[in-house]
């Protein structure tokens, strides 16, 4: 379960037109900037409520909201950081696709990985699989 995949969701919101992710636990979620040109506001109420959510975050000079969360972070930290977003979001006035639950936060993060489903077989086969050629395996 990583980073990526807790945020990608949010992507159905109407303020969001981009979701970055990458390598480590460095995100980011952009927001439209026609909608920031309309309201200067949305940002700084995104970034207030990700913050009275439990979220430290700042807002980016491209119009995106930071996430970078510690490297030691659960499942649940992670969802928590999605509904916190999500929520914050809505409050500003975004809407989002209507989900199967309905309920605001639900859905954001599948129920299993690939990795619980026995990708890597063992916490073992997939550190070694991280393992770069140089440094043996």
């Amino acid at each position: 379960m990583g980073l990526t995949a807790a945020l990608i969701p949010l992507r159905s919101h109407e303020f969001v037109v981009d979701v970055r992710s990458g390598t480590g636990l460095l995100a980011a979620v952009t927001i439209d900037p026609q909608v920031l040109a309309a309201d200067p506001t949305v940002m700084p109420r995104v970034v207030a409520g990700m913050r009275e959510r439990g979220v430290l975050t700042r807002g980016l000079a491209d119009g995106s909201v930071q996430i970078s969360p510690p490297f030691v972070i659960t499942r649940a930290q992670l969802d928590e950081i999605s509904s916190s977003i999500d929520g914050a979001l809505t409050a500003a006035g975004s809407t989002r696709a209507a989900t199967s639950t309905g309920a605001r936060g639900a859905g954001l993060l599948p129920d299993i990985t690939s990795d619980e489903a026995g990708g890597f077989g063992s916490l073992d086969a997939q550190l070694l699989a991280d393992v770069p050629p140089h440094h043996g395996g």
